[in-house]
């Protein structure tokens, strides 16, 4: 909980917490065909607001950097693979398939 809550910049503090019963019930026999079901009983959670938000700047700034990157890195992965594309495709040893012949 403690990792959400920080990830997500939420304007709250967490005071307490405790959980009485969590059961997890895997399938493993049927991993691919029945759900995992996990049983949260007796969950409680005390927060209080934050009166001192902290907006992220810096955060923000790293996120928008990191998802431009992202997009950067396929651009460049999709102009390779197309220079590689053509090089095979002007090379002698190149076959040309059924529907290209046609």
């Amino acid at each position: 909980i403690i990792l959400l809550y920080n990830d997500f910049n939420v304007p709250l503090e967490i005071i307490t917490g405790y959980l009485e019963k969590l059961r997890i019930h895997i399938p493993w026999k049927h991993l691919y065909t029945h759900p995992a079901k996990i049983e949260l009983d007796g969950f409680y959670l005390l927060v209080t607001s934050k009166t001192d938000v902290n907006y992220g700047v810096e955060r923000k700034e790293k996120e928008e950097y990191e998802s431009k990157m992202k997009q950067v890195k396929k651009v460049e992965k999709f102009r390779r693979e197309r220079k590689l594309f053509e090089k095979n495709k002007q090379s002698p040893h190149h076959k040309d398939t059924f529907f290209e012949r046609l």
